[in-house]
């Protein structure tokens, strides 16, 4: 990867010339980023990173000769760029998408009408936090694999308890490997947050239903908040859990939410701090891999109303952003790679333990 002090190669892959050009107009200016080439097709794009080892590379997911997917299968582990998805805003679109990001792409920007400033800003940002992703004074030390469990007592009771993940840039691989390790009979609901446009989350919550022991659905107004099943926010949108008539089960409401409100939607605060008004036992708080500080205010409002808080490590984020600012708050109980992390939700529940009935 480029250091500090060089500029960042990116190589621009799209079977649109439009496409290229424009992609070309909005990263030129940044004197940080250099356009190495631009290549029309996927055997075009594969000779291109042979021969100019970019940094980064901006991939188109429909292309002629070999796609987006198939360029990700061929290239070299051990010289391979950082691989930012540029995808259409479909169903189809998306659903490549999230395939890509299993296969090892950094991360994914959707195709805008005009290509606006939003996403010349979102494009920029993830270009500059992929071409930094393997600098070596970003590592640390590795957490170790044991950890201390808090001496606070979950009843794995669904009607008092719940469990919230929230993750950002790296999320739908770090998502899939937590919840793929949790068992069909979880005795709690799980409200999961991913900062995800909304046409990604409804192909991501199907996505992960396959792939998880779990009951997985993309979150709707009236769902109640059930044992074994794990709801995710749909994008654009804010989810948040109101607490039922005594003895009956906490209720999602899904709400829109104007920008200048929040400056995420779906947000980890927002339904971790709802997740604590509306649950009288403990609340666990999870926040993975993303950028920003998106879920702090959340994981303090779990510390302080007596629940527990895990953390990804530095060495298993793709970006260190969210955990860290989590970690430099003094919230964090628990903070694992993230291969440990569904370990330590089973251990601190205790759902290995003696089967709770419900209801």
């Amino acid at each position: 990867m480029s250091s500090a002090n060089s500029k960042i190669r990116v190589l621009v892959v799209d079977d649109s010339l439009v496409m290229r050009l424009s992609l070309r107009r909005l990263l030129e200016p940044e004197k940080d980023i250099t356009i190495v080439g631009t290549a029309m097709n996927g055997e075009q794009a594969l000779e291109m990173i042979e021969e100019l080892r970019p940094d980064v590379v901006t991939l188109d997911v429909h292309m002629p000769k070999l796609d987006g997917i198939e360029v990700l299968r061929r290239l070299n582990s051990k010289a391979r760029p950082a691989v930012i998805m540029v995808s259409s805003a479909t169903h189809e679109g998306a659903q490549v998408t999230l395939e890509a990001l299993e296969l090892g792409a950094f991360d994914y920007i959707a195709k805008s009408d005009g290509l606006g400033p939003r996403f010349k800003h979102d494009l920029i940002d993830k270009i500059r936090l992929a071409a930094n992703q393997a600098h070596p004074e970003e590592m640390a030390v590795p957490q170790p694999a044991s950890w201390e469990k808090p001496r606070i007592v979950f009843r794995r009771d669904p009607r008092r308890e719940v469990v919230v993940i929230g993750a950002s840039t790296g999320g739908p691989r770090a998502l899939t490997q937590v919840l793929s390790g949790l068992p069909e009979d979880f005795p709690l609901g799980i409200l999961v947050v991913q900062h995800m446009p909304a046409v990604f989350t409804t192909a991501f919550a199907a996505r992960l239903d396959k792939l998880s022991a779990l009951k997985v659905v993309e979150a709707a107004s009236g769902d109640t908040v059930l044992p074994g099943h794990a709801y995710l926010a749909p994008g654009g949108m804010q989810m948040v859990v109101r607490s039922s008539a005594r003895g009956n089960l906490p209720v999602l409401q899904v709400v829109s939410d104007p920008a200048e409100n929040h400056l995420y939607a779906p947000s980890v605060d927002v339904t971790m701090l709802s997740a604590v008004e509306a649950y009288q036992g403990p609340v666990l708080g999870v926040v993975l891999t993303g950028m920003g500080s998106d879920g702090k205010e959340g994981m303090t409002a779990v510390k302080r109303a007596g629940g527990v808080t895990i953390a990804q490590d530095r060495m298993t984020s793709v970006v260190y952003g969210m955990p860290r600012a989590c970690a430099e708050s003094g919230v964090v109980d628990i903070q694992l790679p993230l291969q440990k992390i569904h370990e330590a939700i089973i251990d601190v529940v205790g759902c290995h333990l003696e089967e709770v009935k419900w209801p």
